[in-house]
C-alpha cells in the first residue's frame, strides 16, 4: 500500500478519536455516549457515498469492494454526493444547528472535518481539487 493510502486510511481512523477527546474535554457536562456516537456517525458518514460505486461497478463481493477502496486512489477521481466542493461549502451554513442540539452540531462538524481532511489528502495525492467539482449525476 502506497504512503499516503495508508495515511489516508489511519487519518479516517483516528478523526473520529481525536474529535471524541476534544470534545468530551469542552463539554464535560453531555451524555459522552450521544456525543461519541454523534462525533463517529458524522465522521463515518461522508463515506457512504462510495457504495453508489457498487451500483456503477462489478465487485465479487463487498470484501472486495472494501479492498479496492482501501488500496486504490481511483475511487477517489469518481463523482461522490458528499465529496465534492459544493457540499464542503454549505454544510458551515448548518453549524448554528450546534445552539439548538449539540449532538447535531457535532456530528456536522464531524461531516465537515472527514471532507476537509479527504480534500487535502487528495489534492496530495491526485495533486489537483478536480475531483472534488460538480460532475455527472447526484
Amino acid at each position: 500500500m502506497r504512503v499516503d493510502l495508508f495515511l489516508h486510511n489511519l487519518s479516517h481512523v483516528l478523526l473520529p478519536f481525536l474529535l471524541c477527546l476534544l470534545f468530551s474535554m469542552l463539554l464535560e457536562t453531555y451524555d459522552p455516549i450521544l456525543l461519541w456516537v454523534s462525533v463517529f456517525a458524522g465522521a463515518l458518514a461522508p463515506d457512504l457515498d462510495h457504495l453508489i460505486m457498487l451500483r456503477d461497478y462489478r465487485f465479487k463481493s463487498f470484501f472486495h469492494f472494501l479492498s479496492y477502496v482501501m488500496s486504490s486512489d481511483r475511487y477517489r477521481k469518481s463523482f461522490l454526493i458528499f465529496h465534492n466542493l459544493l457540499v464542503i461549502f454549505i454544510l458551515p451554513f448548518f453549524f448554528p444547528l450546534l445552539l439548538l442540539n449539540i449532538y447535531v452540531g457535532l456530528f456536522l462538524i464531524a461531516f465537515h472535518s472527514h471532507l476537509i481532511l479527504d480534500l487535502l489528502f487528495d489534492f496530495y495525492a491526485i495533486g489537483d481539487f478536480s475531483s472534488w467539482k460538480i460532475r455527472r449525476r447526484i
